[in-house]
């Protein structure tokens, strides 16, 4: 039985939350963006440091896109694992940048580097890093 009022809405959206975080975790999800009532997020998987600045043009062109397609995007989540932080990390500065160019506020809310399981590795260095995302509306000046 429901609580009462309990939109039915939510429960498709944490299924899918919950897909979403499944794939990230076995590396199989394509387009890990969420775009519903309750969760409006894309999940940035950063790799391939060597040529850092080319590498990171798809994770900001990804970003870009998940945004045309989903205005309403509340929350970017930039992930990176072991050699990939540094890149994150680089990308995080960019993609603050390339979200003001395009009329959007942002701030880092949270920004963590930690020990954890990844691939079977139990002790790998792994990122996360949460950024909040506000739309500038345009206000109409009226004389």
């Amino acid at each position: 039985m429901r609580y009462p009022y309990r939109d039915p809405e939510i429960d498709k959206e944490v299924q899918d939350l919950i897909r979403v975080l499944h794939g990230l975790v076995k590396g199989d999800i394509s387009k890990p963006l969420l775009c519903g009532k309750y969760f409006r997020m894309v999940f940035v998987r950063v790799a391939r440091p060597e040529k850092i600045a080319a590498a990171l043009e798809p994770h900001i062109h990804f970003v870009k896109h998940a945004i045309k397609e989903c205005p309403a995007i509340e929350v970017i989540y930039v992930l990176a694992v072991g050699k990939n932080i540094m890149a994150a990390k680089a990308l995080k500065i960019l993609l603050e940048g390339e979200l003001k160019s395009l009329g959007v506020r942002c701030r880092v809310e949270s920004e963590f580097e930690y020990t954890g399981m990844y691939k079977r590795r139990p002790s790998a260095k792994l990122y996360v890093c949460k950024i909040e995302l506000e739309r500038i509306i345009p206000t109409s000046v009226s004389t």
